[in-house]
């Protein structure tokens, strides 16, 4: 349209209308004539330049605005109180913790924590995350509160605010008609990735919003928005210095965006007012940048070995193995293709490196033609947002590039790897609802034109006519009400969904605070025997990850001088990792599943906690019985119950029921095998029925293990003929 191309050349700077009102002139409901065209024109183009402040609402729209707020929040408010009461930090997050206790001493970190290169480096190389940026953050909030409350309180800060912060920056591009639609799509991916990934504050995890974040405020900076760039900067580096996951896709995404952004605002940077404003945002922006950056600069100058070009020379070895682009290119087609990744309950990596059925190259293929067709007619129609498509397009190749890296391992199971997943689907769909909701605007203005002009302007059509204001006070808070429901139902399922993303296990917590409390406390009654430097480790039959770093933290937040094994050094300072010339004593927690015989550690049992109460009585009045027995002799019914079963399955159940009698300990933690010994009894030896109904009510569920935990104290001998030397190092 002519006019369109008109009313943009007249419309003001950026920065000059900044004040829009946030509201959407282009559909009065009851437009009816050419002058109405024009005005519906023009309000599309100024809207397309506008920025709309959350100050510039009249009181109800601030309210409606708050309400979508608190319902953002709600996922990251819930996901807090689901793991505030149990959560403890262990293995990664434990380590942070000590980072954490660090900051502001001698031992301040300059790098983030180590990253597995060194499995994949063909020269060894160790490369740590980026930046110390999240041990500062949480500095004062773990002093103030503790490591667990500190660092919980940390990271749905983070998670939560860069929600927020999304939302807010896509309502001061497109105002509420952009706005609804982002916070409902931001509710489905809070949903998708779990309660645990809200919360988490390992590097890898706590990652994935910011990036999210990063992206949205990427986009804001190709629409020429240059008041966000210090925002964006500092996002955009908190979640470059979390993880080397993430350098890829985001990498590409600032490059390709800021070249892109100069291209498109080439013009605009003639004016000298536009680069006033530029440059005053970009200094604030750089400056901040510098700040954020300066542990990282002032390590690679001075440090022993910089992380930069360490990390410049593991990109460089072509022998890393990694999946490779083929692979890549079925994470996109899985990422937008169907059956839709937004909902699934346990969704991981494998799910995006799997092969990709026919139908699923197809949905894919269809989808990204529409956000391409989207884009290109919103951009045609004077429409604000058609640069989402843009950054669509600018993530696919950021996700490529990511995908092709992730290591060719039990790795890229891992979801935190794929981080540029979310917001590719948030351009993907906010594009397509845009389209939508373009279209329906026009299908509505023309069908109330066509009536009109059928009807002549008669009376009746009057009357029809003045429907359009009812109509419209109406369906705006219908709309409304409908999107905070879309936004608040699965907030609050979220935390309750039985799912592997809603288990303290995958918020790296193991084990609940309580058991950390109760050891905790029965250490501390010897305090006095420990001496000054204790050494913590860890042994037993079944591994739970970092429980010795959990408990060390415990001890070292209480005034305890602890040190770690020798082979966590990098993950702590230097100066926490045990030095076998001067270690007085050692903790050694030792982890069973209480029914399980375990080689004996010297010294003395000082504490001892259970995190699942099996009933221990009737387990080993069950095991006694069968040791007794000279043989383990079938009865015909449970004979006859084996035949019955498929012939494959019929010979597993077999010989779970034979390995009674050379694994008794192992074999009655079966469920199943209890409920046949009850249905089936033994010929020889007979069971007592009810000693074996009281242990399988006791038993926990399949994916929870009881863990039976006990630390014992042992002295500097009993200490160094006991640990290996990869705990100790060194000779001693």
């Amino acid at each position: 349209m002519p006019e369109l191309a008109e009313t943009e050349a007249k419309a003001p700077d950026v920065d000059a209308v900044d004040s829009a009102d946030g509201g959407d002139t282009a559909d009065s409901g009851d437009a009816g004539d050419a002058g109405q065209v024009d005005a519906t024109s023009a309000a599309a183009a100024l809207h397309a330049r506008h920025r709309h402040r959350l100050r510039d609402l009249d009181r109800r729209g601030r309210l409606v605005a708050a309400l979508f707020a608190a319902a953002l929040l709600l996922a990251p408010a819930l996901a807090f109180a689901w793991a505030l009461p149990d959560w403890a930090p262990s293995n990664d997050p434990a380590l942070m913790a000590f980072r954490v206790l660090d900051v502001g001493t001698s031992r301040t970190p300059l790098t983030g924590q180590p990253s597995t290169s060194v499995a994949y480096s063909s020269a060894g190389l160790r490369v740590h995350h980026l930046g110390p940026v999240h041990f500062y953050l949480m500095a004062l909030p773990v002093r103030l509160l503790g490591a667990a409350l500190g660092m919980l309180v940390v990271s749905v800060l983070i998670t939560g605010g860069s929600v927020l912060v999304a939302a807010w920056a896509t309502f001061r591009q497109l105002g509420p008609e952009g706005g609804i639609p982002a916070a409902v799509i931001l509710s489905l991916i809070t949903f998708t990735t779990g309660a645990s990934t809200l919360v988490t504050p390992t590097s890898s995890v706590i990652a994935g919003y910011p990036v999210l974040c990063s992206m949205v405020l990427l986009w804001c900076l190709l629409r020429g928005d240059v008041r966000l760039l210090p925002l964006a900067v500092g996002v955009i580096s908190f979640a470059a210095q979390q993880h080397l996951s993430v350098l890829p896709a985001l990498g590409t995404a600032v490059v390709l965006t800021t070249g892109l952004a100069a291209w498109i605002h080439r013009r605009r940077l003639q004016d000298r007012m536009a680069r006033q404003r530029l440059i005053r945002w970009g200094s604030g922006a750089t400056a901040l940048g510098l700040v954020l950056w300066a542990p990282v600069i002032l390590q690679q100058a001075f440090g022993d070995r910089g992380n930069l070009t360490t990390l410049a020379q593991f990109t460089a070895d072509e022998e890393r193995p990694s999946v490779g682009w083929s692979v890549a290119v079925r994470q996109v087609v899985h990422a937008v293709g169907l059956p839709p990744v937004l909902g699934r309950q346990n969704l991981s990596g494998f799910a995006l490196v799997a092969e990709a059925s026919a139908f699923t190259w197809l949905s894919a293929g269809l989808v990204l033609a529409a956000v391409a067709v989207s884009g290109w007619w919103l951009y045609r129609s004077k429409v604000p947002g058609s640069e989402l498509a843009v950054m669509a397009g600018i993530v696919v190749v950021g996700g490529l590039m990511n995908g092709a890296s992730v290591p060719d391992s039990l790795e890229q199971s891992r979801l935190a790897l794929y981080h540029w997943v979310w917001p590719l689907l948030f351009f993907v769909l906010l594009t397509l609802s845009l389209a939508a909701i373009e279209l329906v605007r026009r299908t509505r203005w023309m069908g109330a034109r066509s009536a009109r002009s059928a009807s002549g302007g008669s009376g009746a059509s009057g009357a029809r006519s003045a429907s359009g204001p009812v109509v419209a006070r109406w369906l705006g808070p219908v709309l409304v009400t409908a999107a905070v429901v879309a936004i608040v139902v699965p907030a609050a399922l979220n935390p309750f969904a039985d799912r592997k993303s809603n288990r303290l296990v995958a918020a790296y917590s193991p084990l609940p605070r309580h058991s950390y409390d109760s050891l905790t406390a029965q250490v501390l009654d010897h305090r006095d025997e420990l001496g000054d430097s204790t050494l913590v480790l860890d042994r037993g039959g079944h591994s739970i990850d970092g429980i010795q770093v959990g408990l060390a933290l415990e001890l070292a937040q209480r005034d305890i001088d602890v040190r770690l094994p020798r082979w966590l050094e990098g993950g702590v300072d230097i100066s926490r990792v045990v030095d076998s010339r001067t270690v007085d004593s050692g903790l050694v927690v030792l982890i069973s599943d209480g029914m399980s015989e375990l080689e004996p550690v010297p010294g003395d049992l000082i504490a001892e906690t259970a995190t699942v109460d099996v009933d221990m009585a009737a387990f080993d009045e069950l095991v006694t019985a069968i040791e007794a027995a000279d043989e383990i002799t079938f009865s015909a019914d449970l004979e006859a119950y084996l035949d019955s079963l498929p012939s494959d399955l019929g010979r597993i159940r077999r010989a779970q029921l034979e390995s009674i009698g050379d694994q008794p300990r192992t074999a009655l933690r079966d469920e199943w095998l209890l409920t046949v010994l009850l249905e089936h009894p033994l010929e020889q030896p007979q069971l007592d029925p009810s000693t074996i109904r009281r242990l399988r009510s006791s038993l926990p569920d399949p994916d929870d293990v009881p863990y039976l935990l006990q630390v014992y104290l042992l002295d500097r001998q009993q200490l160094l003929a006991y640990a290996v030397p990869r705990e100790l190092g060194g000779t001693h």
